[in-house]
């Protein structure tokens, strides 16, 4: 059971980010590379925060 006072996360890994858009790790690094999506780097992994990635999934939304 989840407590009340539990913190929603305020940015995730480029694992859960691509889980969470129902993508695949290689699309969520291309925004990344292509500098679309903002990142925060720790050593050799990226940190996305959870705004950035709703941001950048609504400009996505109607692209081909």
């Amino acid at each position: 059971m989840a407590s009340q006072h539990e913190l929603a996360p305020i940015a995730v890994t480029v694992k859960e980010a691509a889980r969470l858009l129902g993508t695949n790790d290689k699309q969520i690094r291309r925004g990344i590379y292509a500098r679309e999506l903002p990142v925060v780097r720790f050593g050799n992994s990226y940190s996305i925060a959870v705004e950035d990635l709703r941001k950048w999934f609504d400009r996505k939304k109607g692209t081909l």
